[in-house]
């Protein structure tokens, strides 16, 4: 009689070749990198990349790092590195005030000095090799630590998800940032679980490339350090104090590192140029005094009076904090399609990922935490049922020992001597290979969580959610890590012998979930403005959400077409924005106002109108409604969140708009010093238009400049009590505190302008 057959068990199987997971993973790297290009090859540039690209040439040229020092410069060295100068050539350096007048600069040196396509086909290059490399250290750290299953589901659910894949060729720092906050918390978590001083170091580089890519790396990693140290205080309680002490020298000895490695990418250098000075576009005292929050003003005061950090650090963490986490004035949201004036929900942030991620990712998402929580219950029960009681024998316990989720044996270490009372509770032997991998994959899941977690609520608690969800990218992958995880948790349900009905169902929800990703994900063609169907679609998520997620610039190369093939040979002029960009394309695009001198006072224009879609959204709290203002007009070319419309606007309001925006180009990029003249322009500006409410602030700005002491008060208060645009109440009250000092002042000496939150 022949013999059943024995149930294939994980020791039957045939070890995994070595090379084959590594293999895999740059497969997929590479075919990320391919979607992405397949989904932004028509993308223009966004618009920081040229900033980013000219500050990093002439870091790697000149030493200096006066150009943006808003970002650290790990990504703008890397690009700036790919640059030569027959590509992009950099006049000498020049004094230069506040970011308009910066801003102006790189533009004119990409857009009018050199050739901007080849540029961009080159910084496109960069950072596909540089992001490339990141998500492959990624997926391979991944492995180390989870598995082969969780790391090929990581960089393929990255390849997938359209935002992650949209900024792989884009020369800004969010991606980056992400990916080295990933490597830092997964590094955090192999140091937690072996103590050895290799995984000290590799835990402070990859903690102080964090660093140096952007200053919000500060949210997360400020999480992961006490995470740190909570775990080794609590895995202290059966260590010995020497090798506690050991291990709380390796914790100092990573955060050292990573700031040496922060310095490391400003050459060791405390001063922004090599000459020992500090040219920056705003003096670094003044940039603190920026600030509304003493506490933060005195703790970059401290750090840059002791030289803690590098100065243009320091300088472009006060921006981030000034920008970012204290806003820029006014305070308004659309969410849902709902608008909120003066006010942040609670729910801004989560609804900018989950109006953003595919509706299949965020069901893979959800049934992920099902599959998750329900192993953790489950183990949780075996080890309560292999618990011993108070009468249980050593040798019942050994005959009971609980099967891990990887299909292999637990070992376990009991007390069997009956002289020694009850046994205790059941322990993993540190000793057992599988048990130190389980231990090693939970607490680098819980350093990711605590990073994501840390990086979060950083978010909750800032005012700065313009950028949408470029700002929590390191939350989107510690998401998809997530799903990684619950793939590992299934397949092992898979290989076990007698697979359950749940496990099978679930291994077919995960497959069905896959294939709706790739069908919702594959044919999207611009990847950045992908949108779910709970926001609308990438079609019309303009009308239900306002924010650099929507658009940031991307469609230049269309409206360049459009205006190259309908505008050049018509009559009618072309109203937009005119800029650097479009005056290198030649393009005969227009400001409504082009000199301070305009005296089209009834605001009457014919022609071609570029509006962003979310111009047609009404806003009655601001009095905007487009109906009536593009009444005249009609849809002439649409390219994705950019609209062309043709007619008539009548508009006095509209021409003052425009004089506001020359006159701050007169202030903040020209220099220009007539301020009789900017109380005049200013005036009229507000007697058409009411909510220009800036212009109040010019106006005190510019008595001031000339010791008019009563004409600074009676614009400054004209501010405060304006109630037609609500504004954000910590910018209210600096304005009320610049009356407070020249009340108390008999004359304005000391007394300095006011500075426009929006110029942050």
């Amino acid at each position: 009689m022949s013999q059943p057959a024995r149930p294939i068990t994980p020791a039957d199987r045939r070890p995994r070749p070595a090379w084959l997971v590594p293999v895999v993973l740059v497969a997929l790297v590479l075919l990320a990198v391919l979607r992405s290009q397949l989904g932004t090859r028509l993308d223009s540039f966004t618009i920081d990349e040229p900033w980013h690209i000219v500050a990093g040439a002439s870091y790697e040229r000149t030493g200096d790092w006066r150009l943006n020092p808003e970002h650290p410069p790990l990504t703008k060295r890397w690009v700036g590195a790919w640059m030569p100068e027959s590509l992009l050539a950099l006049p000498p350096l020049e004094p230069l005030v506040d970011k308009t007048q910066e801003r102006d600069y790189v533009e004119r040196i990409v857009y009018l000095d050199n050739d901007a396509l080849a540029i961009q086909q080159r910084a496109r290059l960069a950072m596909f090799a540089f992001n490339g490399l990141l998500l492959l250290l990624t997926g391979l750290l991944t492995w180390r630590l989870f598995g082969a299953v969780p790391a090929v589901a990581m960089v393929g659910l990255v390849a997938l998800e359209p935002t992650l894949s949209a900024h792989m060729p884009l020369v800004m720092t969010d991606l980056p940032l992400a990916l080295t906050l990933m490597l830092a918390a997964c590094c955090a978590g192999l140091l937690a679980s072996d103590w050895r001083w290799r995984s000290a170091l590799l835990t402070g580089l990859a903690m102080g490339l964090a660093l140096a890519t952007k200053h919000s790396a500060l949210a997360g990693l400020a999480a992961l350090g006490p995470g740190l140290v909570l775990v080794l205080a609590w895995q202290s309680r059966r260590a010995r104090v020497r090798e506690s002490i050991r291990r709380l020298g390796q914790l100092l000895v990573a955060a050292v590192l990573a700031v040496a490695v922060l310095w490391a990418h400003y050459d060791f250098r405390f001063h922004t140029s090599p000459d020992g000075s500090d040219p920056f576009n705003r003096e670094i005292g003044a940039k603190i005094e920026d600030l509304n929050r003493p506490g933060l003003r005195t703790l970059l005061a401290t750090a840059d009076d002791h030289r803690l950090l590098p100065r243009p650090y320091l300088w472009g963490l006060a921006d981030t904090l000034r920008a970012g986490v204290e806003g820029r004035g006014q305070v308004s949201h659309l969410l849902w399609g709902r608008q909120y004036v003066n006010e942040t929900p609670w729910h801004v942030w989560p609804s900018q990922i989950v109006s953003k991620l595919p509706l299949a990712t965020l069901l893979m998402l959800a049934l992920a935490l099902v599959v998750l929580v329900r192993a953790f219950m489950d183990r949780g029960e075996r080890l309560a049922r292999t618990s011993p009681g108070p009468a249980a024998a050593g040798a019942d316990l050994r005959a009971a020992a609980p099967v891990a989720s990887v299909g292999q044996p637990e070992r376990m270490s009991v007390a069997s001597s009956p002289s020694q009372g009850p046994p205790p509770a059941a322990r993993l032997d540190p000793d057992d290979p599988a048990a130190r991998r389980r231990q090693t994959s939970r607490l680098a899941l819980l350093m990711v969580l605590i990073m994501a977690g840390g990086h979060f609520v950083a978010l909750a608690g800032s005012q700065g959610a313009y950028a949408g969800i470029r700002h929590a990218l390191p939350v989107v992958l510690a998401l998809l890590l997530l799903i990684a995880l619950a793939l590992r948790e299934v397949v092992a349900g898979l290989r076990a012998p007698g697979a359950t009905r749940r496990v099978r169902f679930e291994a077919a929800a995960f497959a069905v979930l896959a294939v709706a990703l790739l069908v919702a994900t594959l044919p999207e063609p611009r990847l950045y403005e992908f949108h779910n169907r709970l926001a609308g679609g990438s079609e019309n998520a303009w009308r239900n959400f306002s924010n650099e997620s929507v658009d940031l610039g991307l469609r230049f190369h269309e409206i360049r077409a459009f205006h190259d093939q309908v505008v050049v040979d018509g009559g009618l002029p072309f109203y937009g924005s005119r800029s650097r960009q479009t005056e290198g394309a030649g393009m005969r695009i227009r400001n409504l106002v082009e000199s301070l001198d305009d005296d089209n006072v009834d605001g009457i224009y014919d022609g071609y109108f570029l509006i962003r879609m979310g111009a047609l959204v009404p806003w009655p709290a601001f009095d905007w409604d487009p109906d009536t203002f593009y009444a005249e007009t009609e849809e002439v070319f649409r390219a994705g969140n950019m609209q062309v419309r043709k007619g008539r606007i009548r508009d006095p309001r509209a021409r003052a708009n425009s004089i506001a925006g020359r006159l701050f180009d007169y202030i903040y990029r020209d220099n220009g010093d007539d301020w009789a003249m900017v109380i005049r322009r200013a005036t009229e500006v507000l007697a058409v238009d009411p909510r220009m409410v800036a212009g109040h602030i010019e106006i005190g700005n510019a008595h001031v400049r000339l010791g008019q002491r009563e004409g600074a008060l009676a614009a400054y208060r004209a501010f405060v009590d304006q109630t037609l645009v609500p504004m954000d109440p910590d910018f209210v009250e600096q304005v009320r505190q610049q009356i407070a000092r020249i009340e108390a002042s008999e004359s304005l000496d000391g007394i300095t302008p006011m500075r426009q939150p929006f110029l942050e």
